[in-house]
Protein backbone atom coordinates (compact mmCIF):
# COMPACT_ATOMS: atom_id res chain seq x y z
CA UNK A 1 0.00 0.00 0.00
CA UNK A 2 1.94 3.34 -1.22
CA UNK A 3 2.01 5.91 1.51
CA UNK A 4 0.45 9.63 1.68
CA UNK A 5 4.29 11.03 0.96
CA UNK A 6 4.99 9.22 -1.95
CA UNK A 7 1.40 10.01 -3.57
CA UNK A 8 2.79 14.02 -2.19
CA UNK A 9 5.91 13.48 -4.05
CA UNK A 10 4.12 12.27 -7.53
CA UNK A 11 2.07 15.31 -7.35
CA UNK A 12 5.15 17.59 -6.71
CA UNK A 13 6.71 16.23 -9.44
CA UNK A 14 3.70 16.93 -11.53
CA UNK A 15 4.25 20.68 -10.56
CA UNK A 16 7.80 20.39 -10.76
CA UNK A 17 7.15 19.90 -14.78
CA UNK A 18 4.28 22.49 -14.96
CA UNK A 19 7.05 25.09 -13.31
CA UNK A 20 10.02 24.11 -15.57
CA UNK A 21 7.78 24.24 -19.19
CA UNK A 22 6.16 27.66 -17.64
CA UNK A 23 10.52 28.68 -16.88
CA UNK A 24 11.02 27.62 -20.20
CA UNK A 25 8.24 29.21 -21.49
CA UNK A 26 9.18 32.87 -19.60
CA UNK A 27 12.96 33.63 -19.21
CA UNK A 28 14.37 31.51 -21.78
CA UNK A 29 13.50 33.70 -24.82
CA UNK A 30 14.56 36.85 -22.83
CA UNK A 31 18.23 35.40 -22.20
CA UNK A 32 21.33 34.99 -24.51
CA UNK A 33 23.72 33.59 -26.01
CA UNK A 34 25.95 31.65 -23.40
CA UNK A 35 23.08 32.13 -20.87
CA UNK A 36 20.24 30.52 -23.06
CA UNK A 37 22.59 27.58 -24.26
CA UNK A 38 23.18 26.67 -20.48
CA UNK A 39 20.02 27.28 -18.98
CA UNK A 40 18.71 24.69 -21.94
CA UNK A 41 21.16 22.18 -20.56
CA UNK A 42 20.29 22.71 -17.10
CA UNK A 43 16.40 22.44 -17.83
CA UNK A 44 16.84 18.93 -19.82
CA UNK A 45 19.17 17.53 -16.88
CA UNK A 46 16.43 18.45 -14.41
CA UNK A 47 13.20 17.07 -16.97
CA UNK A 48 15.48 14.02 -16.86
CA UNK A 49 16.05 13.95 -12.90
CA UNK A 50 12.21 14.23 -12.88
CA UNK A 51 11.47 12.06 -15.21
CA UNK A 52 13.82 8.85 -13.38
CA UNK A 53 11.84 9.14 -10.51
CA UNK A 54 9.14 6.06 -9.45
CA UNK A 55 7.76 8.45 -6.99
CA UNK A 56 5.14 5.82 -5.20
CA UNK A 57 8.90 3.74 -4.36
CA UNK A 58 10.81 6.65 -3.85
CA UNK A 59 11.96 7.39 -0.27
CA UNK A 60 15.25 9.56 -0.24
CA UNK A 61 13.64 13.06 0.29
CA UNK A 62 16.58 14.75 1.15
CA UNK A 63 18.50 13.56 -1.77
CA UNK A 64 15.65 14.74 -4.16
CA UNK A 65 15.78 18.04 -2.30
CA UNK A 66 19.72 18.50 -2.28
CA UNK A 67 19.57 18.02 -6.24
CA UNK A 68 16.50 19.95 -7.06
CA UNK A 69 18.21 22.87 -4.53
CA UNK A 70 21.21 22.21 -7.13
CA UNK A 71 18.96 22.69 -10.28
CA UNK A 72 17.02 26.11 -8.56
CA UNK A 73 20.62 27.79 -7.62
CA UNK A 74 22.42 26.87 -11.24
CA UNK A 75 18.95 28.54 -12.43
CA UNK A 76 19.09 31.54 -10.27
CA UNK A 77 22.96 31.99 -10.85
CA UNK A 78 22.03 32.22 -14.35
CA UNK A 79 19.22 34.49 -14.07
CA UNK A 80 21.16 37.09 -11.87
CA UNK A 81 24.05 36.80 -13.96
CA UNK A 82 22.28 37.87 -16.59
CA UNK A 83 19.51 40.06 -15.36
CA UNK A 84 23.10 42.48 -13.42
CA UNK A 85 24.73 42.49 -17.07
CA UNK A 86 21.43 43.48 -18.48
CA UNK A 87 20.17 46.28 -15.75
CA UNK A 88 17.03 47.50 -17.87
CA UNK A 89 15.55 43.96 -17.57
CA UNK A 90 16.64 43.50 -13.63
CA UNK A 91 12.68 43.79 -12.85
CA UNK A 92 11.90 40.07 -15.01
CA UNK A 93 14.28 38.46 -12.25
CA UNK A 94 12.12 36.33 -9.94
CA UNK A 95 13.95 33.46 -8.04
CA UNK A 96 13.32 29.99 -9.04
CA UNK A 97 13.37 27.87 -6.11
CA UNK A 98 10.31 27.83 -4.34
CA UNK A 99 8.89 26.11 -7.02
CA UNK A 100 10.99 22.90 -6.74
CA UNK A 101 11.75 22.09 -3.67
CA UNK A 102 9.16 19.36 -2.07
CA UNK A 103 8.47 21.02 1.76
CA UNK A 104 7.49 17.63 3.41
CA UNK A 105 6.64 19.61 6.54
CA UNK A 106 3.58 20.18 5.00
CA UNK A 107 2.47 17.15 6.41
CA UNK A 108 2.34 15.49 9.97
CA UNK A 109 1.37 11.82 9.10
CA UNK A 110 3.32 11.37 5.45
CA UNK A 111 4.55 7.82 6.32
CA UNK A 112 0.32 7.07 6.98
CA UNK A 113 -0.56 4.67 4.26
CA UNK A 114 -3.40 5.16 1.89
CA UNK A 115 -5.82 3.29 0.10
CA UNK A 116 -7.14 2.71 -3.26
CA UNK A 117 -10.16 3.59 -2.33
CA UNK A 118 -9.03 6.70 -1.25
CA UNK A 119 -7.08 8.72 -4.60
CA UNK A 120 -10.23 9.67 -6.12
CA UNK A 121 -11.03 12.03 -3.14
CA UNK A 122 -7.35 13.10 -2.87
CA UNK A 123 -7.18 13.86 -6.65
CA UNK A 124 -9.87 16.12 -6.10
CA UNK A 125 -8.84 17.83 -3.20
CA UNK A 126 -5.27 18.38 -5.13
CA UNK A 127 -7.23 19.64 -8.55
CA UNK A 128 -8.71 22.51 -6.38
CA UNK A 129 -5.91 23.52 -4.46
CA UNK A 130 -3.49 23.80 -7.84
CA UNK A 131 -6.99 25.52 -9.76
CA UNK A 132 -6.81 27.48 -6.98
CA UNK A 133 -2.80 28.14 -6.98
CA UNK A 134 -3.53 29.23 -10.90
CA UNK A 135 -6.33 31.34 -10.05
CA UNK A 136 -4.15 33.24 -6.91
CA UNK A 137 -1.40 33.57 -9.99
CA UNK A 138 -3.96 35.51 -12.58
CA UNK A 139 -4.70 37.74 -9.38
CA UNK A 140 -8.60 35.94 -8.94
CA UNK A 141 -7.75 35.65 -5.06
CA UNK A 142 -11.46 35.80 -4.47
CA UNK A 143 -12.02 32.87 -6.89
CA UNK A 144 -8.35 30.98 -5.80
CA UNK A 145 -10.19 31.45 -2.02
CA UNK A 146 -13.26 29.58 -2.93
CA UNK A 147 -11.44 26.72 -4.40
CA UNK A 148 -9.48 26.67 -1.86
CA UNK A 149 -12.58 26.09 0.67
CA UNK A 150 -13.70 23.70 -1.36
CA UNK A 151 -10.85 21.30 -1.19
CA UNK A 152 -11.16 22.36 2.63
CA UNK A 153 -14.57 20.21 2.52
CA UNK A 154 -13.30 17.57 1.13
CA UNK A 155 -10.20 16.62 3.51
CA UNK A 156 -10.14 19.31 6.38
CA UNK A 157 -6.83 17.69 8.09
CA UNK A 158 -4.57 18.17 5.52
CA UNK A 159 -2.71 21.47 5.77
CA UNK A 160 -2.00 23.01 2.49
CA UNK A 161 -5.25 24.29 1.40
CA UNK A 162 -5.65 26.23 4.70
CA UNK A 163 -1.73 27.56 3.80
CA UNK A 164 -3.10 28.47 0.22
CA UNK A 165 -6.09 30.04 1.40
CA UNK A 166 -4.38 31.58 3.64
CA UNK A 167 -1.68 33.25 0.74
CA UNK A 168 -4.93 34.70 -1.18
CA UNK A 169 -6.72 36.26 2.00
CA UNK A 170 -3.47 38.35 2.15
CA UNK A 171 -2.89 39.13 -0.90
CA UNK A 172 -6.47 40.90 -0.70
CA UNK A 173 -4.97 42.56 2.42
CA UNK A 174 -7.36 40.15 5.13
CA UNK A 175 -4.26 39.93 7.16
CA UNK A 176 -6.72 38.48 10.09
CA UNK A 177 -8.24 35.90 8.16
CA UNK A 178 -5.19 34.87 6.70
CA UNK A 179 -3.45 34.49 10.14
CA UNK A 180 -6.64 32.30 11.19
CA UNK A 181 -5.71 30.16 8.49
CA UNK A 182 -1.97 30.19 9.02
CA UNK A 183 -3.31 28.95 12.51
CA UNK A 184 -5.16 26.08 11.32
CA UNK A 185 -2.27 25.06 8.91
CA UNK A 186 0.10 25.11 11.65
CA UNK A 187 -2.09 23.15 14.17
CA UNK A 188 -2.24 20.12 11.50
CA UNK A 189 1.73 20.28 10.75
CA UNK A 190 3.73 21.69 13.60
CA UNK A 191 6.78 22.39 11.64
CA UNK A 192 5.32 23.48 8.34
CA UNK A 193 8.00 26.48 7.52
CA UNK A 194 6.60 28.11 4.86
CA UNK A 195 3.17 28.84 6.83
CA UNK A 196 5.30 30.08 10.28
CA UNK A 197 7.20 32.49 7.57
CA UNK A 198 3.68 33.61 5.53
CA UNK A 199 2.22 33.93 8.84
CA UNK A 200 5.12 36.28 10.19
CA UNK A 201 4.17 38.18 7.25
CA UNK A 202 1.06 38.80 7.63
CA UNK A 203 1.30 39.84 11.43
CA UNK A 204 3.85 42.44 10.03
CA UNK A 205 1.22 43.93 8.23
CA UNK A 206 -1.20 43.80 11.36
CA UNK A 207 1.19 45.32 13.24
CA UNK A 208 1.88 42.44 15.40
CA UNK A 209 5.43 43.15 14.99
CA UNK A 210 6.75 40.95 18.02
CA UNK A 211 4.11 37.94 17.65
CA UNK A 212 5.94 38.20 13.60
CA UNK A 213 9.26 38.18 14.85
CA UNK A 214 8.75 34.83 16.86
CA UNK A 215 7.09 33.41 13.92
CA UNK A 216 10.92 34.09 12.34
CA UNK A 217 12.19 32.71 14.78
CA UNK A 218 10.51 29.50 14.08
CA UNK A 219 11.67 29.34 10.67
CA UNK A 220 14.94 29.70 11.49
CA UNK A 221 14.66 27.23 13.92
CA UNK A 222 13.63 25.13 11.44
CA UNK A 223 15.96 26.25 8.64
CA UNK A 224 19.33 28.48 9.78
CA UNK A 225 19.66 29.50 6.45
CA UNK A 226 16.68 31.19 5.28
CA UNK A 227 17.67 34.33 3.95
CA UNK A 228 14.38 35.79 3.43
CA UNK A 229 13.19 35.37 7.02
CA UNK A 230 16.36 36.64 8.71
CA UNK A 231 15.80 39.81 6.06
CA UNK A 232 11.97 40.30 7.08
CA UNK A 233 12.35 39.69 11.03
CA UNK A 234 14.73 42.54 10.22
CA UNK A 235 12.05 44.47 9.17
CA UNK A 236 9.90 43.62 12.02
CA UNK A 237 12.63 44.54 14.61
CA UNK A 238 13.31 48.03 12.53
CA UNK A 239 9.12 48.69 13.40
CA UNK A 240 10.05 48.12 17.44
CA UNK A 241 13.08 50.30 16.70
CA UNK A 242 15.57 47.50 17.74
CA UNK A 243 18.00 48.55 14.91
CA UNK A 244 21.12 46.58 16.65
CA UNK A 245 19.48 44.00 16.81
CA UNK A 246 18.37 44.07 12.87
CA UNK A 247 21.85 44.94 12.24
CA UNK A 248 22.44 41.30 13.60
CA UNK A 249 20.12 40.04 10.98
CA UNK A 250 21.83 42.07 7.76
CA UNK A 251 25.07 40.19 9.21
CA UNK A 252 23.68 37.06 8.96
CA UNK A 253 22.14 37.86 5.49
CA UNK A 254 25.89 38.31 4.45
CA UNK A 255 27.65 36.10 5.81
CA UNK A 256 24.93 33.44 4.14
CA UNK A 257 25.11 35.51 0.81
CA UNK A 258 28.79 37.46 0.63
CA UNK A 259 27.58 38.76 -2.79
CA UNK A 260 24.18 39.55 -1.91
CA UNK A 261 24.26 43.22 -3.31
CA UNK A 262 20.92 44.36 -1.88
CA UNK A 263 21.66 43.25 1.14
CA UNK A 264 24.92 45.23 1.58
CA UNK A 265 22.69 48.66 0.19
CA UNK A 266 19.75 48.24 2.62
CA UNK A 267 22.46 47.57 5.77
CA UNK A 268 23.68 50.87 4.13
CA UNK A 269 20.23 52.34 4.39
CA UNK A 270 19.78 51.55 7.63
CA UNK A 271 23.60 53.31 9.09
CA UNK A 272 22.41 56.02 6.89
CA UNK A 273 19.19 56.62 9.16
CA UNK A 274 20.83 55.78 12.08
CA UNK A 275 23.25 59.12 11.25
CA UNK A 276 26.52 56.96 10.65
CA UNK A 277 26.89 58.19 6.90
CA UNK A 278 30.46 56.82 6.69
CA UNK A 279 29.73 53.28 7.50
CA UNK A 280 26.95 53.32 5.13
CA UNK A 281 29.19 54.50 2.00
CA UNK A 282 31.21 51.28 2.57
CA UNK A 283 28.07 49.36 2.49
CA UNK A 284 27.13 51.27 -0.68
CA UNK A 285 30.85 50.87 -2.11
CA UNK A 286 30.56 47.23 -2.07
CA UNK A 287 26.96 46.96 -3.45
CA UNK A 288 28.63 48.76 -6.52
CA UNK A 289 31.69 46.53 -6.72
CA UNK A 290 29.40 43.55 -6.70
CA UNK A 291 26.47 45.01 -9.43
CA UNK A 292 28.35 48.26 -11.07
CA UNK A 293 24.99 48.34 -12.58
CA UNK A 294 22.50 48.89 -8.99
CA UNK A 295 21.27 52.71 -9.52
CA UNK A 296 19.91 52.03 -5.79
CA UNK A 297 22.84 52.13 -4.21
CA UNK A 298 24.60 54.62 -6.25
CA UNK A 299 21.13 57.06 -5.26
CA UNK A 300 21.70 56.13 -1.55
CA UNK A 301 25.51 56.96 -1.53
CA UNK A 302 24.67 60.19 -3.27
CA UNK A 303 22.47 61.15 -0.23
CA UNK A 304 25.05 59.57 2.36
CA UNK A 305 27.66 61.72 0.57
CA UNK A 306 25.49 64.67 0.81
CA UNK A 307 24.87 64.62 4.52
CA UNK A 308 28.29 64.87 4.92
CA UNK A 309 28.45 67.55 3.02
CA UNK A 310 30.21 65.90 -0.20
CA UNK A 311 28.18 67.65 -2.93
CA UNK A 312 30.64 67.31 -6.13
CA UNK A 313 30.56 63.37 -5.34
CA UNK A 314 27.03 63.38 -4.42
CA UNK A 315 26.17 64.71 -7.69
CA UNK A 316 27.83 62.04 -9.22
CA UNK A 317 26.12 59.73 -7.19
CA UNK A 318 22.68 60.85 -8.60
CA UNK A 319 24.00 61.16 -12.43
CA UNK A 320 24.65 57.16 -12.23
CA UNK A 321 21.70 56.10 -10.76
CA UNK A 322 20.01 58.08 -13.31
CA UNK A 323 21.92 56.10 -15.88
CA UNK A 324 21.16 52.84 -14.59
CA UNK A 325 17.47 53.88 -13.58
CA UNK A 326 16.32 56.77 -15.66
CA UNK A 327 13.35 57.17 -14.27
CA UNK A 328 14.48 57.49 -10.75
Amino acid sequence: MAKISNYLLSKHIEKCKISLKAFEEREIPDLKDDFKEEAEKILYEANNFLNSIDAFNYSDFDDFNSKAEKFNDELNRILETFYIKEPDELYTYNRFIEYFHYDKTMFNDENDEIDINDLHTLDEYFDCNTNGVALNNMGSYQYAIDKYSKAIDLIDYYALAYYNRGLSRSNLGFFKKAIKDYDKAIELSKNYKDAYYNRGFAKNNAGLHKEAIEDYNKVIELDNKNIDAYNNRRVSKNYLQLFDEAMKDFNKILELEPNNYCAYSNRGNSKNDLGLYKEAIEDYNKAIEINPNYSDAYYNRGNSKKELGLFKEAIEDYDNAIKWKPMI
